[in-house]
């Protein structure tokens, strides 16, 4: 690649076409730039959403790989939030306390509305009525000579 840009810089008005080269090139990578950073803006915008939006009672999956329901969620004097959340089996439940970045998804919202059911459609039963024409057997004449 680089030896047929030398190559284009060589000839007569070779000067000119590395130029636009490279302006393509830095063309591209602006659009590049500009794409990946309104991608991981709306990730992250997604992201705070979910974390503003915790409430006790969801179920969380942390970082650690660790599944449990949020039991209370805290804002201390300087701002940072914390997550209480509580994991284990019934009699042996651990409470855990995490700092709210600490959690990769919420899995369940405790308060979120049940997806409703559509009612299953009963097909349309078309009757099908049908003209059972009987035809008579077809009579041949014979032609007797």
């Amino acid at each position: 690649m680089f030896n047929s840009i030398a190559m284009l810089s060589s000839g007569a008005g070779g000067g000119i076409m590395m130029y636009i080269l490279i302006g393509v090139f830095v063309v591209l990578m602006v659009v590049m730039f500009i794409f990946s950073r309104k991608k991981n803006k709306k990730q992250q915008d997604s992201y705070t959403t979910m974390l503003n939006s915790l409430e006790p009672g969801d179920k969380v999956y942390l970082i650690s790989r660790l599944v449990g329901y949020v039991v209370k969620v805290e804002t201390t004097i300087t701002g940072e939030k914390f997550v209480t959340v509580e994991t284990g089996i019934e009699g042996r439940k651990s409470t855990l306390t995490f700092d709210v970045q600490a959690i990769h998804a919420v899995l369940e919202k405790k308060n979120a509305p049940k997806p409703v059911e559509a009612p299953a459609e009963v097909p349309a039963v078309e009757t099908v009525k049908e003209e059972v024409v009987e035809q008579a057997p077809a009579q041949t004449e014979e032609k007797s000579e």
